[in-house]
């Protein structure tokens, strides 16, 4: 992952482009077994791993954790309230959790509340990296992320439909802190 993050600018659009010399064979390598460079495609794998990471969202009470603390879609859950899906803290992370307050919730005995068990996206650094409007006939709650511009995820008020998807081009916003 180093490697991609090193590499900066647009993707080329080519997934065989190297973006280093290719590596010299080790001495003790057997014959006829390429060792294969860094090329775009590589870049592209990383790039789409790191934006999962940061903007995969789900709504407060969509999955929650089991008795055997394992992750599950909650079969009740029936979407936020108007009020609750215009609210950045009704948004969670969908990943493995990485706060404090996840982590022990996740390892302590007996049944973790929903909410307990992922990262509130209103911790995310810097402030102001999600913003939350309401589609013009209010049905609709949308999510968006300032430091992956491109990034939308909506919520339909009162039922559980949502989703999320991500229409950018790679590339965040590494100067968000400074235009906050």
């Amino acid at each position: 992952m180093s490697k991609s993050k090193s590499v900066t600018g647009r993707f080329r659009g080519d997934p065989s482009f190297p973006l280093e010399e290719p590596p010299e064979p080790e001495p003790d390598a057997e014959e006829g077994v390429e060792v294969e460079s860094f090329r775009e495609i590589h870049r592209l794998a990383n790039t789409i791993i790191d934006i999962d990471h940061d903007v995969a969202v789900i709504p407060k009470g969509a999955f929650m954790a089991d008795a055997a603390h394992q992750i599950i879609k909650n079969k009740a859950y029936d979407g936020l309230s108007y009020a609750a899906a215009g609210d950045l803290r009704s948004y969670l992370h969908f990943r493995k959790a990485e706060s404090p307050l996840a982590v022990a919730a996740l390892e302590k005995p007996g049944l973790p509340s929903a909410e307990a068990v992922f990262d509130q996206i209103t911790n995310d650094k810097p402030k102001g990296a999600w913003n939350v409007n309401y589609d013009s006939s209010s049905s609709s709650a949308y999510l968006r992320s300032t430091y992956w511009p491109g990034y939308f995820m909506y919520q339909t008020i009162g039922c559980g439909e949502y989703g999320g998807v991500y229409f950018g081009n790679g590339q965040p916003n590494r100067d968000l802190a400074f235009a906050l």
